[in-house]
């Protein structure tokens, strides 16, 4: 199970993804699985896995910073005002 290997096609926008994890859990997935899906398991399946995927000394830090956790409700990381990190810097 990986998230959005398709995302950026017509219909199929980038913005849509957060709600993609949603749907993952409706269809059964735990909020963890549906995470993994969209950051380690993407990663692997690219082979960018030992730069990318986790959080981890030596990787680049791409993450968000949410309210609420998306562990417990999937749903947090449709916030809106969420702060976005890439390779540790803040982009909005």
């Amino acid at each position: 199970m990986l998230l959005n290997t398709d995302a950026g096609t017509p219909f199929n926008k980038f913005e849509e993804a957060p709600y993609e994890l949603q749907l993952l859990v409706q269809n059964g997935a735990t909020n963890f699985q549906a995470l993994q899906a969209a950051g380690k398991l993407s990663s692997e399946l690219l082979g960018i896995d030992a730069d990318y995927g986790t959080l981890e000394l030596g990787k680049f830090a791409d993450f968000l910073v949410l309210d609420d956790n998306p562990l417990i409700d999937v749903k947090a990381v449709q916030q809106n005002n969420k702060q976005v990190y890439k390779k540790g810097h803040r982009m909005f």
